[in-house]
């Protein structure tokens, strides 16, 4: 009997061994207290169908709206905006500056707004809207925030050594506008100061070794230079260079006023 009862006991054991015993104690797959990693998925690339151009009017300014119009939110991608307006017969393509790129995330009834301005004039306007695969047309009003005059202040403060800096502004509408720099810069400096209006031609606006309309204010230099409408190929953003060939700091301010032609 007592052989048979160890026997017993070995194959208990046995058995035991096969099913796990006594279960090891559980590991945790997380330390306690670490804050676990999240990742937002971007969001899809908008469907054609999801999307859609419109004319509107905001306030008293005529303006281009991208709709979401159909499904989840989405990505615009590879979205650029070019207007035309017509009229008697003539197309122009008006300026839009940087907020002619429409890239970015879109959700269900938000809409981005592009306003644009015409100050020509005339009568009987038809805009066109294109981005991508996407067009709108219909009549507009003239008028706009952009036919009034406009002024661009920048100031600029170069160091002790000669060097180049560059700075860059949107203009208003350089077909119906007169473009105005005013320099203010110090006696001492020697400058030269030269602007790329958008794919049109570089002006040299200025150089003090031939100064213009110049006038002396204490220790500082205060000049003028007037352009008239540069034309269709100025309505990209410019881009103003300021050059400095002598030594010691400088502080030069900017005031670039558009005023509608005529005026």
């Amino acid at each position: 009997m007592l052989i048979i009862a160890i026997v017993a006991i070995a194959v208990v054991a046995l058995v035991d061994v096969f099913r796990g015993g006594s279960e090891p104690p559980r590991r945790s797959s997380e330390p306690t207290g670490r804050p676990r990693a999240t990742t937002t998925a971007p969001l899809p690339v908008c469907e054609h169908d999801q999307l859609a151009l419109g004319l509107e009017v905001l306030g008293a300014t005529n303006a281009v709206a991208l709709r979401h119009v159909e499904g989840p939110p989405c990505q615009a991608v590879g979205l650029t905006l070019r207007v035309y307006v017509t009229s008697h017969g003539r197309r122009s393509e008006l300026p839009l500056g940087n907020e002619r790129v429409l890239d970015g995330a879109l959700s269900p009834n938000v809409e981005r707004s592009v306003p644009f301005s015409i100050c020509s004039p005339g009568s009987e306007f038809t805009a066109e809207a294109i981005s991508g695969p996407y067009r709108v047309s219909g009549p507009v009003e003239p008028g706009g925030e952009n036919c009034e005059a406009a002024i661009r202040e920048v100031s600029v403060d170069l160091g002790r050594r000669p060097g180049t800096m560059e700075f860059h502004i949107t203009p208003l509408d350089p077909v119906t506008h007169t473009t105005s720099f005013v320099i203010d810069f110090p006696r001492s400096a020697d400058l030269s100061v030269s602007a790329r209006a958008g794919s049109g031609s570089l002006l040299q606006v200025l150089d003090t070794r031939r100064p213009g309309r110049c006038r002396h204010i204490g220790d500082r230099m205060s000049c003028v230079v007037d352009y008239g409408p540069l034309g269709e190929a100025a309505r990209e953003r410019w881009a103003i260079f300021v050059h400095k060939r002598s030594a010691g700091r400088a502080h030069v301010s900017f005031a670039i006023s558009f005023v509608p032609a005529g005026e």
